[in-house]
């Protein structure tokens, strides 16, 4: 089973829930939000290593939260971005990819996957796509993919 460390929406308040699930209700304020759309902040095979993370996501050390989330080994999603010779593609199939996976993201997750799919300079790429309309920003700080 995979759980994901989730923000609600309304309050934005941490909470683990698990992966598969459709909806998932915020303990502090009782929102009830769809988990597709929502921000996920890790996700993991183990509900012991997902509690962990949120302790270290709610005392604010997130270097210790980015040491968990690094990957012993590039997933085949990310493998297949590599194949793609085409630069701007690669760098639109990357937006794609983390607005199927997260709904949105943050310019720290296009710039690690991008690094991670072999793009140099993401910070550019994003402003790129940003430019050509590949990507929006539906909210300051938060991306999607056209």
């Amino acid at each position: 089973m995979r759980y994901s460390i989730v923000t609600c929406p309304r309050c934005g308040k941490n909470r683990v829930a698990e992966s598969k699930s459709d909806t998932t209700g915020c303990p502090s304020c009782g929102k009830r939000f769809q988990l597709a759309g929502s921000r996920r902040l890790l996700e993991t095979d183990s509900l012991e290593e997902a509690r962990k993370a949120l302790a270290v996501i709610n005392s604010g050390d997130s270097g210790i939260l980015d040491e968990m989330k690094k990957p012993e080994k590039v997933s085949g999603e990310i493998e297949s971005l590599r194949s793609i010779a085409d630069r701007t593609e690669r760098a639109a199939a990357v937006a794609r990819h983390l607005t199927s996976k997260n709904g949105d993201f943050t310019d720290t997750d296009f710039c690690t996957t991008a690094k991670d799919a072999g793009l140099k300079n993401p910070e550019k790429v994003l402003e790129s796509l940003l430019d050509s309309g590949q990507a929006y920003e539906p909210k300051p700080g938060r991306y999607r993919a056209s």
